[in-house]
């Protein structure tokens, strides 16, 4: 990896924000029948937001110890 590429903290990354609030829009009950109602059209949206988010990413992630 070249020194001119930045890294970021994890805690940093849209992305893994992104998949902590779909694991608390699962659990919660109320969230979760909305999804699983809308489980095709949820799945396309997760699907865009993902691919969005990697398109801006431009930093590696720094995951240390």
């Amino acid at each position: 990896m070249s020194e001119s590429q930045a890294k970021k903290p994890i805690w940093r990354s849209k992305t893994l924000w992104l998949q902590v609030l779909a694991i608390l829009v699962i659990v919660v009950p109320a969230s979760g029948a909305i999804v699983h109602e809308y489980f095709a059209e949820a799945g396309i949206g997760w699907a865009i937001i993902n691919m969005v988010l990697r398109l801006i990413s431009k930093d590696k992630l720094e995951i240390t110890a």
